[in-house]
C-alpha cells in the first residue's frame, strides 16, 4: 500500500486492483471503485463529502492487517475466459435471482407505506429501469460480448484461430457496457440517497427491512461485479485482441 500523499492522487480502481481488502474500506464509506474507479480518491472523497485522511488510514490498516494475498485465487491471474464464466456464473446468477424479489417487496412497501414515505414510489420506479437495464445488459454480455472475449482467450492458447468479430472490435461493446454499468450504478446510488443509506424509519414493517437489506446487497454485489469487468476483464481482453491483431500482419 502506498502512503497517504501517494494514495490521494492514485485511482479508486487501481487501489482495489493492487489490495482487493480496499473493497471493503470504499463500501464502508459508500465510496464507487466500480464506475467510480478511474477517480482518484482525493475526488472520490470529496465527491463524497470524506475526510481524506480518515478514508487513507483505513486503508493503510486494510493494507497492514491484510494476509497475503493467493496469488492464484487472484482474478487479475485468471484466464480471461475462466473470469467471464465466473462473472456469469457469480454476479449475473445473483442479479437474476434477487430482482425478482427486490420488485415484489419494493411493490408491496411502496403501496403499504408510499402515502408516509413517497421516496418508496421513486425508489419504486428507479429499480424498475435498474432491473430492465442489468436484463438487458447480461443478455449482450452472454450472447456477444462475452464470447468473443472467451474466444480471444482460446486463441491466445492456440486452441482457436483468430477471427475478426462482426462488431469489428471487443472495444467497440465495451464501451456501450461501460455506460450501462454507469447508468445502473447511478440508479441504485439514487435509490441509497433516497432511503439515507438504508436507515429503516419509524414504523417500518418487516418487508420495509428486508428490502432494504436486499438493496444494499444488491448494491456492493454490482460494486464488486463492475470492477471485475471494467477494471480488469475489459482492458485485458482490449489488450489481448490489440496482440492478436497484431500478430495477424506479422
Amino acid at each position: 500500500m502506498k502512503n497517504p500523499q501517494e494514495l490521494s492522487q492514485q485511482k479508486v480502481g487501481e487501489i482495489v486492483l493492487a489490495n482487493p481488502n480496499a473493497m471493503r474500506v470504499f463500501t464502508k464509506f459508500g465510496i464507487d471503485f466500480c464506475c467510480g474507479g478511474k477517480l482518484t480518491l482525493e475526488v472520490a472523497c470529496n465527491k463524497r463529502k470524506l475526510q481524506l485522511s480518515d478514508v487513507e488510514q483505513a486503508l493503510v490498516e486494510a493494507a497492514i492487517a491484510a494476509e497475503a494475498p493467493d496469488t492464484l485465487e487472484d482474478p487479475q491471474n485468471w484466464a480471461l475466459d475462466r473470469l467471464a464464466d465466473h462473472i456469469v456464473g457469480k454476479h449475473h446468477a445473483f442479479v437474476a435471482e434477487q430482482t425478482p424479489e427486490i420488485l415484489r417487496l419494493l411493490d408491496k412497501v411502496s403501496k403499504r407505506h408510499g402515502p408516509e414515505h413517497p421516496e418508496l414510489y421513486e425508489m419504486n420506479s428507479i429499480f424498475q429501469a435498474v432491473a430492465g437495464e442489468l436484463a438487458q445488459h447480461m443478455k449482450k454480455e452472454e450472447l456477444i460480448l462475452f464470447p468473443a472475449i472467451k474466444r480471444l482467450a482460446l486463441v491466445d492458447r492456440g486452441e482457436a484461430v483468430y477471427q475478426t468479430p462482426p462488431f469489428g472490435s471487443v472495444a467497440n461493446p465495451i464501451n456501450m457496457m461501460e455506460m450501462e454499468h454507469e447508468s445502473a450504478g447511478g440508479g441504485l446510488d439514487q435509490i441509497r440517497t433516497l432511503a439515507n443509506n438504508f436507515t429503516l424509519p419509524e414504523g417500518a414493517c418487516m418487508s420495509y427491512w428486508q428490502v432494504y437489506q436486499l438493496l444494499d446487497a444488491y448494491e456492493k454485489d454490482l460494486h464488486v461485479h463492475v470492477h471485475l469487468e471494467n477494471n480488469i476483464l475489459f482492458p485485458k481482453a482490449i489488450i489481448l485482441e490489440s496482440k492478436l491483431t497484431q500478430m495477424q500482419h506479422v
